[in-house]
Order: structure tokens, then sequence, then C-alpha cells
């Protein structure tokens, strides 16, 4: 998954389709990984062990992501639109993020703490 997260190129010039593209490969590659690893721990690792292990990934996968944005030193308003489209399509299962918010978005409702689900 560091690899994939590098693919990024640190979510810098996201404005530039290439890059945008690069860098949405990336996050897909990191979902479909964690899509992967779950179908394979889930029915293996106690409930425990597995919600801390999925939890201890999405920990370092986040972290990451989040230091590599923060750390940009500008960003411009069409690049921190990519950004933002970026972020909620995993979540959102669409490209632009449009039904983000909505009632049937799976991310609708789900605090940053709630980790009962996982």
């Amino acid at each position: 998954m560091k690899k994939a997260i590098d693919g990024a190129d640190g979510f810098q010039n996201t404005h530039q389709m290439q890059q945008y593209e690069c860098t949405k490969l990336s996050i897909e590659q990191i979902v479909f990984t964690l899509e992967k690893v779950q179908m394979i721990w889930e029915p293996l690792l106690l409930p425990s062990t597995y919600k801390r292990s999925m939890c201890a990934i999405l920990d370092f996968v986040l972290f990451r992501i989040l230091e590599d944005i923060l750390f940009l030193d500008d960003m411009a308003a069409e690049e921190t639109l990519q950004v933002q489209r970026l972020i909620h399509s995993p979540c959102c299962g669409t490209e632009g993020g449009a039904e983000c918010g909505t009632e049937g978005d799976p991310c609708n409702g789900i605090s940053s703490t709630d980790t009962t689900d996982y």
C-alpha cells in the first residue's frame, strides 16, 4: 500500500489531468488491496483481531494520505476540488462524489470515531 500511496506523488498537481489520473489510480489500488485483505482476513481472524488489524492498516493509510496533503505548500482552488473528488470517490462509489452526503451515501452519518463496523 505504501507504493500505491507513493504513486499519488504527494497529491500535488491534481488539477493536471495526467496527475489526477495517477492519483486516482493510486487510490483505486489502495481500495482494491483493502477489499482483498478484508476478504482473506475476515473469515480467518477473530472479530476483535480483525477489527484491530484493519484499523491499524486504515490508520496507516489515512495518516499517510493526510500527511501528504498537509505537506503541500500551496493548493490552487481547482486542485483543492480535485483532491476533494478523489477523497470522496472511494467512499461514495462515484467519480466526482456527486452523491456524497445524500441519504444513499454509504458514508453519510458515519462518525470518524465510529469503529463498530470495522
